[in-house]
């Protein structure tokens, strides 16, 4: 049976950073308060009462954002909040009593806070402390950006504290209490979340049997969460929650867990997430161990916290959310839930019964019915302050000057999807958004994502400008949240900068920028796929050279791939430097204590595989793709050229190679042309069509299911016209014009080309040392093919004579 969530909206704070909300261990009557922070610097605790909301304390507006919220874990300090603003950790009572401050003196802002008696653990975007009693007593410099932290129990007893450190450099670290990690897990897509289980999932037999083992659940960007089963001296993988549902639908990245009750009333403590695009999930463990999907709820807003604990009723618990926005939200498994602790509170807990049976009907209506009432009150109040405040702001306003600083906090935040192969940009204000303007250096083919509420508008690229792509997505419902799907062609760096307009006055824009390297669509892995381990193999190559590195030579074996050499007089921090310029996700520091270093990539579109090794003096690449291995030697070469250091390539192309990148590329481009192809005649049967009088009887059954929209490959083209011309009748689409869909399938059929072209180009080369004047002059006559003009049948020229045309030209 499905879990039903009831929402009950609390409170409205400021926007709220992650990991601001905490629940309090509960008091006399077993309701729990809340406590919770956000960006205005202001902390406020409030409980449920008779129904109603009751402020705790609240303290005041500090210019020291509010970065993370936490309960301390020793034995008297649980009901105690700390909280960290800038480079300070305050302790306050559930009160609102102040009785610790520290200042830690680091130079970046905590935004990870964990407390436990005299040790205070705090870490900040590339740095993690370790304070026992105000003294530094450890530092974890991390390799790439912290995205979450925890404490996990170890040593006898589970009395020794030990931290949980995630990283976008797809690791989880359990930390030792020197500073340095006891173990370290690849994730395989960047963790967001993290969260210790005192409870260890499972069938019931093998958690009385690991009794020593403690359970760690990590969320990754790519919506995976994953089960870690801790010991003293070994950490294994549990169950695991994919991250596409069983429709095939991707699940955003995980922001939030909580694991503490049993809202499904399974047995067992059920696993909540929140997740970034709003969706909460409740999933239960069965009797095999495996996770099911127990309850689901959407919000409108992504989600930045989650708790548990009986808020709006003693009798079962809620699960509660805090939203970007600053939304404070429970659901609960009842219906009536706040009045019937409204109800229930009249007449005192002991007259619900023993078993926790709710209050007669009459009551639970008369309840609702007078929260109704003074939420309806409260509402007209506010609107009437609105209205006030609006003719106030209007009245001091002066025509020759405008807003000086944005007041409206806006996040966002760039992915590539490897499945798509495409990026989707992720934008959310803390108010409504009216629109938002996309500028571009490099060209962006701008896609369609299901449940956007804007409108797109495109404007001609001003190249002379540097704009190559300009865009307005104009939002026709009240939303904060924006997505921008695009994809962009890898060989020039770009900047992509988006300008959010509020809709509420003062319209103050919001400028967001983001960079796309010129290998933006490769994504880092771990391991090759399809590649077999040899460890053996592996450690008696390992001093064979940088060229023949382990994880080279083992691409090297599993694929045809070229290869490149840079060398010269730089050092491993120069030519580790000129690899970030060039390939996205690499750590922004190198492994401490190392003087040399592996990196493996994927490109998301093809799937060639990249593979680097590099240290002083020397870096080799492997790559199946010679267009790949192009711009890396025109990008460091341009690296080593600003920053003045002599350099040498050398290259050694794989004898298949050209062939190899040609049946890489053939799948998209015989795609897009039999695509374009079902467009053109579906395009001639509706105009034979109309001169026909509508009847097309005489057709043959496939153009009569193409012109129906069904049926094998020429529905395609058959739902490609049947959108255009629904847009026509409209006037304008999400893809903001009648002519957007074909003009959207011409330019992908032009990318696939050029990809072509640009491959010829390039294997020509680097196997003459440059392009000659016979290669430029058989781009023309290459392109025919490749676009399929002149052929007999009009299907196009195969991949045989596409090939047998390139090494005709090479000779």
């Amino acid at each position: 049976m499905e879990l039903e969530l009831h929402r009950i909206d609390l409170l409205q704070t400021s926007a709220a950073a992650p990991s601001t909300l905490v629940v309090l261990p509960p008091g006399e009557n077993k309701t729990q308060k809340i406590a919770v922070g956000d960006l205005s610097g202001v902390v406020q605790c409030f409980c449920i009462k008779k129904g109603e909301v009751a402020l705790t304390f609240k303290t005041l507006p500090s210019p020291q954002k509010v970065t993370a919220v936490a309960l301390g874990r020793g034995q008297k300090q649980r009901d105690k909040i700390f909280l960290a603003a800038g480079n300070t950790v305050r302790g306050l009572t559930k009160k609102g009593k102040e009785f610790f401050r520290f200042a830690s003196g680091l130079t970046e802002a905590i935004a990870h806070l964990r407390v436990a008696d005299s040790h205070i653990w705090a870490g900040c975007s590339y740095v993690h402390n370790h304070f026992i009693e105000g003294a530094d007593k450890g530092l974890f410099m991390a390799p790439d950006k912290i995205t979450a932290t925890e404490l996990l129990p170890l040593g006898p007893g589970a009395s020794q504290w030990l931290p949980v450190v995630a990283c976008r450099d797809c690791c989880v670290r359990i930390m030792g209490l020197d500073g340095k990690p006891l173990f370290e897990v690849a994730t395989g897509s960047p963790p967001t979340a993290v969260r210790y289980v005192a409870d260890v999932h499972g069938p019931a037999a093998a958690a009385a049997a690991h009794s020593n083992v403690r359970e760690l659940l990590y969320g990754c960007q790519d919506g995976r969460l994953v089960q870690l089963l801790v010991d003293g001296s070994t950490v294994r993988q549990g169950f695991v929650i994919p991250g596409q549902s069983s429709s095939g639908d991707v699940r955003a990245a995980v922001a939030a867990i909580h694991c503490g009750a049993d809202y499904s009333k399974s047995g067992c403590a059920d696993i909540v997430l929140g997740r970034e695009d709003g969706s909460l999930e409740v999933w239960d463990i069965d009797r095999q161990g495996q996770p099911q999907l127990a309850g689901a709820s959407q919000l409108s807003e992504s989600i930045t916290s989650v708790d548990g604990g009986y808020i709006t009723s003693p009798v079962s618990p809620d699960i509660i959310v805090h939203t970007f926005t600053g939304k404070v939200i429970a659901f609960a498994s009842h219906p009536g839930a706040l009045a019937m602790a409204a109800a229930a509170e009249q007449r005192a807990l002991h007259a619900m019964g023993s078993m926790g049976r709710p209050p007669p009907q009459q009551d639970l209506v008369a309840a609702l019915n007078a929260r109704i009432a003074k939420e309806n009150a409260e509402l007209a109040e506010l609107r009437a302050k609105v209205v006030k405040e609006r003719e106030r702001y209007a009245a001091n306003q002066t025509a020759s000057l405008g807003a000086a600083q944005a007041v409206v906090d806006v996040r966002h935040r760039l992915t590539l999807q490897p499945q798509d192969g495409c990026f989707v940009l992720y934008v959310e204000a803390a108010v409504s958004l009216f629109a938002l303007a996309l500028q571009s250096t490099v060209p962006l083919t701008l896609l369609d994502l299901p449940g956007n509420v804007a409108i797109l508008s495109r404007s001609p690229p001003d190249t002379a400008a540097g704009n190559a792509t300009l865009a307005t997505y104009r939002c026709q419902e009240s939303t904060n949240r924006l997505s921008i799907k695009f994809t962009a062609r890898e060989g020039n760096p770009g900047r992509v900068t988006a300008y959010t307009i509020p809709a509420l006055p003062p319209k103050t824009c919001s400028i967001i920028e983001v960079q796309l390297p010129p290998l933006c669509m490769h994504q880092m892995v771990s391991s090759i796929p399809g590649a077999a381990a040899d460890a053996a193999a592996e450690e008696q190559q390992a001093a064979a050279g940088a060229a023949n590195a382990p994880l080279l030579r083992k691409l090297a074996q599993s694929r045809p791939c070229s290869e490149m050499v840079l060398q010269g007089s730089f050092s491993v921090q120069d030519v580790y430097s000129w690899l970030r310029s060039v390939l996205p996700d690499v750590p922004l520091h190198m492994p401490s204590g190392s003087s040399s270093g592996s990196l493996l990539f994927q490109e998301c579109q093809l799937g060639s595989m990249l593979g680097c090794h590099y240290t002083a003096g020397q870096a080799a690449f492997m790559c199946e793709s010679v267009t790949t291995l192009a711009i890396l030697h025109d990008s460091l070469l341009a690296a080593a050229t600003a920053a003045k250091v002599c350099v040498s390539i050398s290259f050694k192309l794989h004898p298949a190679a050209l062939q190899h990148c040609s049946e890489l590329l053939w799948p998209q481009l015989e795609a897009q042309r039999a695509h374009a192809r079902c467009r053109k005649l579906a395009a001639a049967l509706q105009e034979l069509q109309v001169q026909e009088g509508g009847d097309s009887s005489f057709l043959a059954p496939e153009y009569r299911r193409m012109l129906s929209g069904k049926g094998g490959t020429a529905a395609q083209g058959g739902d490609d016209t049947a959108a255009d011309q629904q847009q026509q009748q409209q006037g304008s689409g999400p893809r903001g014009g009648s002519a957007a869909s074909s003009s959207q399938a011409d330019e992908q059929l032009d990318a696939a080309v050029e990809a072509f072209k640009q491959l010829f180009r390039d294997y020509s080369r680097f196997a003459s040392g440059g392009q000659s004047a016979g290669v430029k002059q058989a781009l023309p006559g290459l392109e025919k093919l490749l676009r399929g003009e002149d052929q007999q049948g009009g299907k196009g020229a195969g991949l045989a004579d596409v090939f047998s045309y390139m090494t005709a030209v090479r000779r």
